[in-house]
């Protein structure tokens, strides 16, 4: 049984307010700057596909361990004034709402409720297909696109071709939305009551 969505999503401080320039698409990473998030992974991506896509930027809400390695990669790429570190954000939803799309590239995830909010928000995503989760969430080519596991020359791919297009980004967008239907707090717990009832039979 999965777990429910809650809409809309808490709004709680730090309130971090999304800059969007005019001309410019953002791409969103929600998670901990840990090992396990692998957001080496796709600022490496990116920086492969930045000069294509010169009006795309990439913003990261989150905070770790790993954040001075994650800067020292930026850096080292000479992306600095293309991606952004933005730390704790309280107010997820306004950034879910300025993005235009979302990448997933944690090598496990039990259930990632990022995935699923950004989904519910109308964000295309693109993701790795972990261990767990992110086949259960998405319909791969059209809630979202699932790339195989730790495979960065697939994410590169897919991930052009996601920046490249708004047709595919709005495709998926309208489909995407539907995962806060499938999610609707009343109907996981109508699963549990009919799974307690079983075991109780």
């Amino acid at each position: 049984i999965p777990n429910p969505l809650l809409l809309p999503l808490p709004e709680l401080e730090p309130i971090v307010k999304p800059r969007k320039l005019s001309n410019t698409k953002l791409l969103l990473g929600v998670g901990r700057l840990t090992d396990q998030k692998q957001f080496d992974h796709l600022i490496e991506c990116f920086a492969q596909l930045a000069e294509k896509h010169a009006h795309w930027h990439l913003a990261i809400i989150g905070e770790g361990e790993n954040r001075n390695k994650i800067e020292k990669l930026i850096t080292d790429l000479e992306l600095n004034h293309r991606i952004k570190l933005i730390g704790r954000a309280g107010n997820i939803s306004d950034w879910y709402q300025a993005a235009d799309a979302f990448a997933l590239t944690s090598a496990t995830e039990g259930f990632p409720n990022a995935l699923i909010e950004a989904m519910a928000h109308g964000v295309p995503c693109i993701s790795y297909d972990c261990l767990t989760g992110p086949s259960e969430i998405i319909d791969d080519g059209k809630s979202g696109l699932l790339i195989e596991a730790n495979n960065k020359k697939e994410l590169t791919s897919k991930m052009d071709a996601l920046l490249e297009s708004e047709d595919l980004r709005q495709n998926i967008s309208e489909n995407a939305v539907d995962i806060a239907s499938t999610l609707n707090p009343e109907l996981i717990m109508t699963q549990w009551e009919d799974e307690i009832e079983k075991l109780l039979r």
